[in-house]
């Protein structure tokens, strides 16, 4: 009997993660319903906690922040998506947590 390993869910990339939201917005109400609604949510949740996760890392081992946002500062869904498009085609090739850590740094750079 053969054993199979697992596979391990690939990440998805910011262009990805765009074309999914552009198409529930495209659905306009009836996006309510889709349940992609949820596995977008679902990814920026883990973006950000990974990106939360390398903050308190850096931090934990004496190396500067790479972003530099007031505390609590959240950016809202028009202007993440925004961001994300605007990023340079290989970038929106990245997986997502790269791109919102793109995202944030472009708009909160340390000095």
């Amino acid at each position: 009997m053969a054993m199979v390993a697992p596979i391990a869910a690939q990440a998805m990339t910011v262009d990805q993660f765009l074309a999914k939201a552009n198409a529930l917005k495209a659905q306009g109400m009836m996006a309510l319903l889709s349940p992609d609604i949820g596995v977008l949510k679902a990814e920026m949740a883990d973006a950000v906690t990974a990106l939360k996760a390398d903050k308190a890392a850096r931090k934990a081992a004496g190396q500067p922040p790479r972003v530099c946002a007031p505390e609590g500062t959240k950016l809202t869904q028009n202007e993440m998506l925004g961001s994300l498009a605007a990023l340079p085609p290989a970038q929106r090739a990245g997986s997502l947590k790269d791109g919102v850590s793109q995202v944030m740094r472009n708009r909160f750079p340390c000095h």
